[in-house]
């Protein structure tokens, strides 16, 4: 049986080769599944400046020796669409 890009192997997840050849790098955190798992997101349907907002978020929660939460994530980023792509932008949050 084939594998494409909508239908890959349980456990795996497809990427474009684009999304390599802009330097993304794996691995890629299990945080960073429980946040696409929790919009409905397939990975080939991110932004790749998404892909990095993800990863550079669950990054700052590490320095900052916070455990990031999809519920965190989505306090500061909302789930945005054009076209085919999903993408986040940080919501207007004052922070003092």
């Amino acid at each position: 049986m084939g594998v494409t890009i909508d239908f890959h192997h349980l456990g795996k997840m497809g990427f474009y080769l684009y999304y390599f050849e802009s330097r993304l790098r794996v691995p890629l955190s299990a945080f960073f599944r429980k946040v696409i798992e929790a919009d409905r997101i397939h990975t080939c349907q991110l932004k790749l400046s998404s892909i990095s907002k993800i990863n550079c978020f669950d990054l700052l929660c590490y320095a900052s020796l916070i455990v990031p939460t999809v519920y965190l994530f989505q306090y500061f980023f909302r789930t945005c669409s054009s076209v085919a792509w999903f993408y986040f932008n940080s919501c207007d949050i004052p922070i003092f």
